[in-house]
């Protein structure tokens, strides 16, 4: 699977994530787990630095979605 079709997995990253912001590691870890996320992803995802997390989480401080920018007007050249 890509990145770019499996939505399934991601929705499960993100709660995770979510989950782990409110409640603590441990509990985002078990909450990925019951949802079906394998360990080796879920321990990926979770050792990747904050700025690397790509959602926005409150508690995080990932780096904003890039295709969420507006981009600059090309027209007043």
């Amino acid at each position: 699977m890509t990145r770019r079709i499996d939505y399934g997995m991601a929705e499960k990253v993100s709660v995770a994530l979510l989950t782990r912001a409110a409640f603590g590691a441990e509990a985002g870890m078990r909450t990925a787990l019951r949802m079906g996320t394998p360990s080796k992803v879920i321990s990926t995802v979770f050792s990747r630095f904050p700025i690397d997390i790509r959602i926005d989480i409150v508690g995080a401080a990932g780096s904003i979605d890039r295709r969420l920018r507006t981009r600059p007007d090309s027209s007043s050249e």
